[in-house]
């Protein structure tokens, strides 16, 4: 039996229990790119009846062969990476892409401090170790009194204080509602009995500061725990939080100066371009344009600006009352903090697509 007698419709080698063609053939595109998979199966099919393998035995050991070699290849779309990289990046634990990127959690404990999610954080665990147990609403959010007095001090809120004119309740405030959200899948708040507290780590968070492992925490749980698509009213695009190795890679290439974000993100298009696919079935407006600004919303501001990462400018663009241009500059502590190794090869990496 010859492939081209069965096409992609057989098991796939590697073991999964999946047709070829649903599993590793198309994590040899992880971005959804329809094109190259079935390049990819021709080229298998040509290599198949080249070699006269008869077999599915010999089928599946050429095919296992061929597509490690493929995972392994270096990407013009992925700046050098593979795609077996940037599967690891994108689905996998951060301690498990510890050959690709690390994180410096050894600087002392005033740097961290310096960024603005652990300030807010502070800010909150002392506010609420100051009337715990606290009681919650109705609804299981922060009573009133609370809330006004966290809008005014947090960092998160000093971009959306501009439009925030009265405050009812929690869920008037994104950024408040997540920050609790946050602290507790961290462990580090609980609500008990309709009461709101401290738990045993909140408490020494609150007395000893925040170390690096403990930054490493909130940033674990805000990239793999908590969703960033509840922070905005795009659509869901789960791309642009589980693609942030990638998008902080594309910063420290891109971003030593400042860089307009509409550049930024067409590098993170050009990874991940189905994500346009998916807005267009669902807005009526420039899917790209769309992509673009949820990209620098959630990424950039949200993710980056609150952990630190960048510094963001903002210019108006004339003859616009709401629209402004966003330019993007790497901080220090983003060089110091997150440390790659290279891709395989400097061949495909921005340096060499921009000359």
């Amino acid at each position: 039996m010859t492939m081209g007698q069965t096409g992609g419709n057989y098991l796939c080698p590697c073991g999964s229990g999946k047709m070829f063609k649903q599993c590793c053939l198309v994590k040899a595109a992880p971005a959804g790119m329809k094109n190259l998979a079935e390049a990819l199966l021709n080229e298998i099919k040509e290599e198949v009846e080249k070699r006269h393998l008869s077999s599915m035995d010999e089928i599946n050991s050429f095919i296992r062969d061929f597509m490690k070699g493929v995972n392994q290849e270096a990407m013009e779309d992925f700046l050098g990476f593979s795609p077996e990289q940037m599967h690891r990046m994108l689905d996998f634990a951060l301690e498990d892409t510890e050959d690709i990127v690390n994180f410096n959690n050894n600087m002392e404990p005033a740097i961290y401090q310096q960024t603005p999610i652990v300030a807010d954080s502070l800010i909150f665990l002392q506010a609420l170790s100051e009337k715990e147990p606290l009681k919650a609403t109705a609804k299981g959010n922060l009573p009133l009194t609370l809330v006004k007095e966290l809008v005014e001090k947090l960092n998160i809120m000093e971009e959306t204080k501009r439009w925030l004119f009265s405050v009812r309740s929690e869920e008037d405030s994104i950024g408040l509602n997540a920050l609790r959200h946050i602290l507790t899948m961290c462990g580090w708040i609980k609500i008990q009995k309709n009461h709101f507290s401290l738990t045993a780590k909140g408490k020494s968070v609150l007395m000893t500061g925040c170390s690096g492992a403990e930054y490493y925490h909130l940033l674990k749980t805000y990239t793999r725990k908590f969703n960033w698509a509840s922070l905005d009213r795009f659509t869901e695009m789960r791309i642009i939080q589980q693609s942030f190795l990638f998008s902080l890679y594309i910063l420290r290439e891109l971003a030593r100066d400042f860089i307009e974000d509409t550049i930024l993100a067409g590098y993170f298009i050009g990874a991940f371009p189905m994500v346009l696919q998916e807005v267009r079935q669902t807005t009526v407006f420039d899917p790209r344009k769309e992509v673009t600004m949820c990209f620098s919303r959630r990424f950039l501001q949200w993710f980056c600006r609150y952990f630190g990462f960048v510094e963001i400018r903002e210019e108006k663009i004339e003859g616009s009352f709401v629209r402004k241009r966003r330019f993007v500059k790497n901080t220090d502590f983003l060089e110091k903090y997150v440390i790659w190794k290279l891709p395989q090869t400097r061949s495909h990496s921005i340096s060499s697509r921009n000359n």
